[in-house]
This record gives structure tokens, sequence and C-alpha cells, in this order.
């Protein structure tokens, strides 16, 4: 038989006869807070340049450290780690041991140096290590100012010579023998510049482009000796004017051109005048020099 009638009464119908169009209550028009305002204190500012580094950018230029990889910071970083800028900068014989520090990591020091690089133990003059003045190759004055630099045999320098060695103002004495795998041209900066100068000696040494014109023409250079590399171009009017010079030799370059007259007035006899002038005169006209090549 069915079932029993249903026991509850069936669900009324909606109380209302159509569905709702629009919400019963309106949204809100703006936000019951106002926007945070803008903030109190302008941006940090881009760090600025440390007194350390604007001391050294005076002799290295500007920007020199964006690369962290160069001579120049790696030279920087050696000084910082000495603690010799606690102070906030440094004195005139630490920026002598930059200068000297740029020039050991310009020429390859660390990885190619056959004697007295950093660490090498049976050098008692090894680089980096002690006083400037105590280091191999340098010698210097009793105030503590670098007056040489000779390295006068194969040491397997690599590399150019840095500008940096513009800042050795008592600097006397430049001698580089021997070290073929040098490159890049004469450092035109220490060229005018330098003041004491009187022997420099780069030869063999993979010296490349002109000589600078004004090269040593505030010195007192009287020994210049540049034979056996690859400069090129012409000789400088400019050496007319050294007149303490008494040796210059420049065979076994690229040079081309005359020997300039001025040069050739330097010529004599006598102690203080140009008494060995040498070129190679198949490449170089000379009528006044004491050899040819």
């Amino acid at each position: 038989n069915p079932t029993g009638a249903p026991t509850k009464a069936p669900t009324a119908s909606p109380t209302t006869s159509s569905p709702t169009k629009f919400p019963t209550v309106s949204p809100t028009k703006s936000p019951t807070k106002a926007p945070t305002p803008a903030p109190t204190r302008p941006p940090t500012p881009a760090p600025t340049k440390g007194a350390i580094e604007i001391q050294l950018e005076s002799i290295s230029g500007e920007g020199v450290f964006d690369n962290p990889r160069s001579p120049q910071s790696i030279a920087r970083n050696v000084l910082l780690r000495e603690g010799l800028g606690d102070r906030g900068q440094f004195d005139d014989r630490t920026l002598e041991r930059y200068a000297a520090a740029v020039f050991y990591f310009s020429t390859g020091g660390d990885d190619f140096w056959y004697q007295c690089f950093r660490g090498h133990t049976y050098c008692s003059g090894q680089w980096l290590s002690g006083n400037v003045c105590s280091w191999n190759f340098i010698s210097c004055n009793g105030d503590g100012f670098i007056t040489s630099i000779v390295i006068n045999s194969d040491n397997g320098l690599r590399g150019s010579i840095p500008m940096e060695i513009w800042s050795l103002k008592s600097l006397e004495v430049l001698e580089i023998v021997d070290n073929p795998t040098m490159s890049g041209p004469l450092p035109t900066k220490f060229g005018e510049t330098a003041t004491n100068m009187v022997l420099m000696r780069i030869e063999n040494s993979g010296l490349t482009g002109a000589i600078p014109n004004g090269f040593l023409s505030n010195s007192p250079v009287e020994f210049l000796y540049l034979s056996r590399n690859r400069l090129s171009g012409q000789i400088p009017n400019s050496f007319g004017l050294l007149t303490s010079l008494n040796e210059l030799t420049l065979h076994r370059n690229t040079l081309t051109g005359a020997v300039p007259p001025p040069v050739c007035t330097l010529r004599g006899s006598g102690p203080s005048d140009l008494q060995v002038l040498t070129v190679d005169c198949n490449e170089v006209s000379c009528s006044c020099c004491t050899a040819c090549y």
C-alpha cells in the first residue's frame, strides 16, 4: 500500500514575486581613510667617495677603481688591508707605496715575476712586504722617498709601465732592461712631470708607439737609452731641449724621418755635450750620429 500522507505542509512559495535587481545596500562611495602620505624623508643619496679614493684618483685618474680587478684597485686594497688608511687619508710616503704597488701589479708581479715577488721565500727584499725602501730593485733617499727603480735583467715583467710613476717626484733613475715580454708606450704624464730624472734606460723591454713630444723636457736627464724596442714615428724636436744630455741611444727601433737639427746642435766633445747618439741610419737620416745600426 502507498505511504501515508506527508507529515509537513509543503514549503511556501517565495515572498517576493521576482528576483532582486540591485543590492539592498549601496556601495561605499569613497574610502573611509585618506591615502598614506608621501615619505617625510628624502631617499638616501648614493654613497660618496672617501678621502682616500679621492687622493688616489688624483694620481691614477677618475673612475680607475670602477674595475675591481685593475692594478690600481688591487694596490689600493693591499694598502687598506695593511691599515695604512686608518686616519682617512694617506701620507706622501704611502702614496709612493701605492704607486710602486701599481707598478708591481701592472707588470704581473704576482703571476710572472721570477724574483722578489710577493711571498718569495728566497728574496729578502720581496715586494709589498715591509718598508718600500727595502723592496728589491728600489732605492730611497734619506727622507724615505723613492729615487731609483733598477731592474737590469729579465725578471719576467709583463704589461706596461703605469702612469702612476709620475707621482714619484724624487725619482732619478729608472732602468728596465731585457724584459721583452713587456709592451706599451712610454708613460706620457711621467715624461711631462718628471723633474729629477738623470738616467732612464728602458732597453729590450717591448716599448711601442711614438716618443711623446716634450718627453723629459723638465728633467736634467744625462743618459737616455731607448734602444731595442718597437718605438715608431719620428724623433721629437723637443729632444733638442735636453741640454744636459750626454748619451742618447735610439737604435733597433722602427723610427723614421731624420734626427732633428736641434738634437745635432747638442753634439760636441765637452763633458756637458751630447757625446753618444745612435739610430738606425737605414730608416733615420742622421748627419751627426756617433754610430749607425
